[in-house]
């Protein structure tokens, strides 16, 4: 119809015309446009998989619909999608919590920004995604007892399947529930490990961490965990053997037989074997408000270490955490003696008029080596040096880890209290595009 066409037409250049009469960028994008660049141009990783699902499952369906020209969206849309959200989740049965929508606003904040940098959304008109509120929870953690009757439950189970596949799904969900209960691994951690970064071969074995929370570190894994892990080299070897190849380091750890290629592939999450267990074993009712996950296995590891006596500062480090973080989590359990190390150290840095000279000069050493603009406040300057730090041991910014940028700013923080500055904190705009020389 050649009158709607340029009906049409004409609504298109009035609409360029506004586009230029407010400075607003000429280029429009779709929605599922900006995904696909977005998308492309993120590393490889855990992180990509979290982003592309959170985007396929719940940003697509909404703002496809809703917000058809990304270039429009405004603050109003990104309230309208957290409504939306949340009202899909009461359909479905379960509302989702603050931190939830928090992680998976991570993406929408990083698809916002991405948007600024293509010149696709002025940032004057760029939506604030911000954090919602949320309540301190924590997941449950696994008795004793109950961490042997799931393993127990886990292991015949094993043996009630004929189903070569099953019984090997079953094996490997088995093997990592020893792993995880037995080191303290994150599931990300856990997901991401390559044979080439467990060393199980020697006096003292070790997982070398590279991809977690924190920079990289060695975790000590007790020796149940390394003989789970022993089991699951042993099978992958003789199963890829059996197909004339060989295990290599480059491979995951938490891999299955696949027939079709004659290879290993890795297992995306441990999520349904491990409900369907944890139900077979009548253990899913004592879970609470926000249910067992592949975090209590970890909850799990820290409480036991914690009733064990193991000192903070050790746990910490094996656990790529905070002592802040094991006070806030596991305040119930530490014993009177780890408190009283606590208060020794606390003691310790007491701000003396002695120790508030020598934190002073360590500040001043470290604002005058970054200094380059004297308009700089001191938060921003601390901030320029944790964010280089973070490149240093990561292989990708804050915004492309779930949660990463709220990481980010609490190292900032606790730098700043490191120096006694904690009162000039100051919340970030936006992170620094570039890094000082």
């Amino acid at each position: 119809n050649l009158i709607e066409a340029r009906k049409l037409g004409l609504e298109e250049y009035d609409q360029a015309r506004l586009r230029k009469m407010s400075g607003r960028p000429d280029l429009s994008v779709s929605f599922s446009k900006l995904c696909d660049e977005y998308l492309a141009s993120l590393p490889e990783g855990g992180s990509k998989t979290y982003h592309e699902d959170t985007i396929r499952r719940h940003l697509s369906p909404f703002f496809v619909m809703q917000v058809p020209d990304f270039s429009e969206i405004r603050n109003a849309d990104v309230l309208d999608y957290i409504q939306w959200r949340r009202q899909k989740g009461k359909e479905a049965g379960k509302e989702p919590k603050a931190q939830t929508l928090n992680r998976e606003n991570v993406v929408l904040n990083g698809l916002v920004k991405f948007a600024v940098t293509r010149d696709y959304l002025p940032k004057a008109d760029a939506p604030d995604v911000k954090a919602l509120k949320t309540v301190d929870a924590r997941r449950p953690n696994f008795t004793r007892a109950e961490l042997k009757a799931l393993l127990k439950a886990a292991k015949a189970r094993i043996e009630k399947v004929t189903n070569a596949a099953t019984k090997e799904q079953r094996r490997l969900l088995y093997d990592w529930i020893g792993v995880m209960a037995n080191t303290g691994l994150r599931p990300s951690e856990a997901h991401s490990l390559l044979w080439k970064n467990v060393h199980l071969d020697m006096d003292e074995p070790y997982l070398h961490i590279i991809r977690g929370k924190t920079k990289p570190r060695d975790v000590v894994p007790l020796e149940t965990a390394v003989d789970h892990l022993k089991a699951i080299r042993e099978r992958q070897r003789d199963y890829l053997a059996s197909c004339k190849k060989t295990l290599t380091g480059k491979q995951h750890v938490f891999s299955l037989p696949d027939p079709n290629n004659k290879s290993i592939v890795q297992v995306k999450s441990f999520k349904t074997a491990l409900n369907n267990l944890l139900e077979a074993c009548s253990l899913k009712d004592r879970s609470g408000e926000l249910g067992w996950s592949a975090y209590s296995l970890r909850h799990s590891y820290a409480t036991m270490r914690l009733e064990e006596g193991t000192n903070i500062y050790v746990l910490k480090d094996q656990m790529g955490t905070s002592v802040r973080m094991i006070e806030a989590h596991y305040g119930h359990v530490i014993t009177r003696e780890q408190r009283d190390e606590l208060t020794k150290v606390r003691d310790k840095t007491q701000t003396s008029t002695t120790d508030m000279t020598a934190i002073n000069e360590k500040f001043d050493e470290i604002v005058g080596a970054l200094r380059q603009d004297k308009s700089e406040t001191v938060t921003e300057i601390v901030r320029k040096q944790v964010w280089k730090e973070w490149k240093e041991n990561n292989n990708h910014e804050p915004k492309d880890e779930p949660g990463g940028e709220e990481i980010f700013e609490g190292d900032v923080i606790m730098r700043l209290k490191e120096l006694g500055q904690a009162d000039l904190y100051e919340p970030p705009e936006d992170l620094p595009d570039s890094l000082p020389d």
